[in-house]
């Protein structure tokens, strides 16, 4: 699935999640769906073409590398001789379970190390975000999220704080939505890997998973995904927010003629 489609879904997903947390406005809810949707890209780091390893430049380039090889010892660590030969590098290591809670739990610990590590579990939440749906939601993200600063005249630290507490669970939720989206394409992903699965004799650690039938699974990229799935995620975001704020329709409404 394209980047762009992985934060569409996140978005849908993160909208309802981040009302049931407490959320209860658009402009509270923004910051936390904003950075499920950059996570979701998070798992593309294993491709050196992919948005989530270009966006940052050299920093997400490395990073990028890092986990390539990271992947593909882990790779080599577990894989049985069922197993179909591979490099192991993308739609491995980084699209399992594992990878989303080891990730998600790194950075709610180092969180509570620092706020500076706030900042940086936010930053590359809030840039990769903007680099799959628009650049303008940086200013938004920015907005919504240090409001208190200048309306409650709280303090940076109190509201990186607060912040802190869904650190963890965007970057676990954002990961997953990218390997769900994944997992309706032809392709398909080792979700439980390195998890022996199988009888014994043919049991494969790097089993794919699939959510489709194999007669309408995706095929990245093609016309389906970008002129049937692509409106359909888009159109399904904005419903998700008409329901979880039922007047939110009618604020745009009045708006609309201001403008």
């Amino acid at each position: 699935m394209l980047g762009v489609n992985h934060a569409w879904s996140a978005c849908v997903i993160g909208v309802p999640v981040a009302a049931t947390l407490g959320f209860h406005t658009p402009v509270t809810a923004l910051p936390f769906t904003i950075i499920v949707a950059g996570y979701a890209l998070a798992p593309d780091l294993d491709c050196s073409e992919a948005t989530a390893s270009r966006f940052l430049g050299p920093v997400s380039e490395v990073l990028s590398w890092v986990l390539r090889h990271l992947s593909a010892f882990v790779f080599r660590l577990t894989a049985t001789p069922q197993d179909r030969p591979s490099s192991g590098v993308h739609r491995h290591a980084t699209h399992t379970l594992c990878f989303a809670v080891i990730t998600g739990a790194v950075a709610n610990w180092t969180c509570t190390l620092s706020p500076w590590a706030v900042v940086g579990w936010l930053a590359f939440g809030a840039l990769a975000g903007a680099a799959a749906l628009s650049e303008w939601l940086l200013l938004v993200f920015a907005v919504c999220a240090f409001a208190p600063v200048v309306i409650e005249r709280a303090s940076v630290l109190s509201v990186l704080a607060a912040m802190r507490s869904w650190v963890g669970l965007a970057v676990i939720l954002g990961c997953l939505i990218h390997c769900v989206g994944d997992a309706i394409t032809v392709d398909g992903v080792p979700l439980l890997a390195p998890i022996p699965l199988g009888r014994r004799g043919r049991r494969r650690c790097w089993r794919e998973i699939h959510l489709l039938p194999r007669v309408i699974r995706l095929h990245t990229g093609r016309r389906v995904e970008r002129w049937l799935l692509h409106p359909l995620l888009i159109s399904a975001a904005g419903m998700t927010c008409v329901l979880v704020w039922p007047g939110l329709h009618a604020d745009v409404r009045h708006l609309i003629p201001a403008l």
